[in-house]
């Protein structure tokens, strides 16, 4: 089972919070930008407004 979480509707004026699961275990780092290799995914809020949220692999540094 994959994780929630939690963000504010992006609509002006709204706010109103909402729900979103990772798509996958990979894809765990949420974002309101688009980065190379994200998953672009839309969720509504209560009052029906889209918000897209792009989830993004989890960046391991070589030590």
């Amino acid at each position: 089972m994959t994780e929630k979480k939690t963000f504010s509707c992006s609509n002006s004026g709204c706010g109103k919070p909402f729900d979103a699961h990772q798509p996958d275990d990979i894809h765990t780092i949420a974002s309101v930008e688009k980065k190379k290799g994200s998953i672009e995914r839309i969720y509504k809020c209560p009052r029906k407004h889209k918000n897209k949220i792009y989830w993004s692999k989890q960046e391991i540094s070589a030590l």
